[in-house]
């Protein structure tokens, strides 16, 4: 029972803070100290598996480099630009973010109509206005006054 009560307490060691496990050196015996060591290793373990691990770090690119990269995806396609662009940027260019800038460069090329895109600007982000932009100001607006 002094095992179960051990494991109760809310004791931070050195070597696991936050967790609140039981420290092994206030223990009496040695196999008890043994014994919450190697559970403690085990729940620290188990602790650090289960965080989320933190997402990858997001490449930006510039207009002109957007344009360069969608205009060599759909001249030799994507695996062959993916290659290219990593060695020369210096960093991971993915095949989605590829395949998305060759779709966006040729639905430019259509609204243009011009051959060449020189500049692949980013789209908007969020969801579009339900209300329309005229009316989206106005809501904003009475909403300030009314506060």
């Amino acid at each position: 029972m002094s095992l179960l009560t051990n494991w109760l307490k809310q004791v931070n060691p050195p070597s696991s803070p936050g967790l609140g496990l039981p420290d092994p050196r206030e223990e009496v015996s040695l196999v008890e100290a043994k014994a919450i060591e190697a559970a403690n290793t085990a729940v620290e373990q188990s602790v650090s598996v289960s965080r989320k691990r933190k997402r990858g770090d997001y490449n930006f690119y510039s207009d002109e480099v957007r344009a360069k990269i969608g205009r060599s995806a759909l001249e030799n396609g994507v695996m062959k630009t993916v290659r290219k662009f990593s060695k020369d940027l210096g960093k991971n260019v993915s095949e989605s973010s590829v395949r998305g800038m060759r779709d966006s460069y040729v639905r430019k090329q259509k609204q243009d109509s011009s051959s060449i895109v020189t500049a692949l600007p980013k789209g908007q982000r969020g969801q579009p206005l339900l209300i329309g932009r005229e009316l989206d100001i106005k809501a904003q607006q009475w909403i300030r006054k009314v506060r």
